[in-house]
């Protein structure tokens, strides 16, 4: 149940494979659970957290982590960096890899420029999460070590230039 396009390779009785076919046949569930749950944390989020409006965060949405059948979503799988958060954390609002139709169906046409600057610490929160997972997920190669601390050396630039301008 893993997609061509993933790096990881789990074994048949690994606990990534495990996990994705109990995630797959609790799909249902699961997305019966979070249209329960939003609706809940809603107020919650809106008295305490800074960033409005929060809401829940997949963390690693992206075609490999969804199953589509007939044109629509019937699972998505891996959600272990799930959390009630920034919607600008999900990983398709990248500053590196600007994702429009992702925006587009959050409404947003662009970023501000304090949206700008969240989204770009997220991509380094992410970057780091992408390599140092690696090790921990016996990948074949270090090909996400090397494209994700790629991608921290430009976003660490890109944040000194940021920085400088606005101090």
């Amino acid at each position: 149940l893993t997609c061509s396009a993933t790096t990881a390779k789990p074994f048949p009785a690994s606990p990534a494979r495990a996990a994705s076919i109990a995630a797959f046949k609790d799909s249902r569930f699961v997305c019966v659970a979070i249209s329960c749950i939003a609706p809940m944390m809603a107020p919650i989020s809106s008295e305490h957290f800074l960033i409005s409006p929060s809401c829940l965060v997949h963390g690693d949405c992206w075609d490999g982590n969804i199953f589509v059948k007939d044109g629509k979503v019937t699972g998505i799988i891996d959600w272990e960096r799930c959390l009630w958060a920034d919607p600008l954390l999900e990983v398709n609002f990248r500053v590196h890899g600007d994702n429009m139709w992702f925006r587009k169906g959050y409404g947003k046409e662009q970023l501000t420029k304090k949206e700008y600057r969240r989204a770009l610490w997220y991509d380094i929160y992410q970057m780091i999460l992408g390599a140092s997972e690696c090790e921990y997920m016996k990948y074949d190669t270090m090909d996400m070590y090397q494209w994700s601390t790629g991608i921290l050396k430009q976003q660490f630039g890109l944040l000194e230039h940021l920085i400088e301008n606005t101090i």
